[in-house]
């Protein structure tokens, strides 16, 4: 009878045993999920699918003589993208921005104008089509960089008090105009690189901004030996929603 109790008690204890390390494994468990699930929404996810807008002045590089065009004039674009994550962290970052400037031809080449020299007002689209990754996401913040081919489609038009008959460089203002437009396409003047890198802050999981750095290396002007001529340099804010 006695070894039966004994027996009993055992199997009892035993099986208290087995039913509390199974209660704190399942504890364990819901406390590591909670970490896990904690360290997820705190994390800045720099590869998620957004859109986002820039406040970035460009500095349009003109390496032209002074006397005829303008110093590296400041514009201020419209500027919008999306950011679509790819295979292998890659993520696509097409952009757009929009934006108008004073243009004069010179017998030889477009140059920006001041506005007492213009001929032509050009409406700029320029066009990014750059691939990148994250080089580091920590806490809520983090930094991205990318890279690749930007085209910039320019269209010039008589600006508002020049008439079409005035005296040009190629014959009339008119005339000049057709000329500027003519340079644009030429020579792969439109053709750019552009390369950025930006550095967010998330105020939360739908939510960053922080600056960005963006430079376009004309690629028509490296071929016709201009050198930087129509670089574009931009220094701003990004925010990603």
């Amino acid at each position: 009878m006695k070894k039966i109790c004994t027996f009993i008690l055992i199997s009892i204890l035993f099986s208290s045993l087995a039913i509390t390390s199974q209660e704190n494994s399942a504890i364990l468990v819901q406390k590591a999920e909670k970490i896990e699930s904690a360290k997820k929404e705190t994390e800045p996810d720099s590869g998620r699918k957004g859109f986002f807008l820039c406040f970035e002045p460009f500095v349009l590089v003109n390496t032209m003589d002074s006397k005829k065009s303008a110093p590296s004039p400041i514009i201020f674009p419209i500027t919008g993208g999306i950011q679509i994550p790819m295979k292998k962290k890659l993520i696509f970052e097409p952009r757009l921005s929009l934006f108008l400037n004073y243009y004069l031809w010179d017998g030889e080449k477009a140059a920006p104008s001041e506005i007492e020299n213009r001929t032509g007002t050009v409406l700029s689209l320029l066009l990014d089509l750059p691939f990148g990754t994250s080089l580091m996401s920590k806490k809520n913040f983090s930094l991205s960089w990318n890279a690749g081919p930007a085209i910039l489609a320019r269209f010039a038009f008589l600006s508002n008090g020049v008439k079409d008959s005035d005296k040009g460089e190629s014959g009339t203002a008119q005339d000049d105009v057709n000329e500027i437009n003519k340079w644009f396409w030429s020579n792969a003047n439109f053709l750019y690189l552009t390369a950025n890198i930006n550095y967010l802050y998330h105020f939360n999981p739908k939510f960053a901004a922080g600056p960005e750095i963006r430079a376009y290396l004309p690629i028509g002007s490296l071929i016709s030996s201009n050198g930087l001529n129509g670089a574009i340099i931009c220094i701003g804010l990004k925010a990603q929603f």
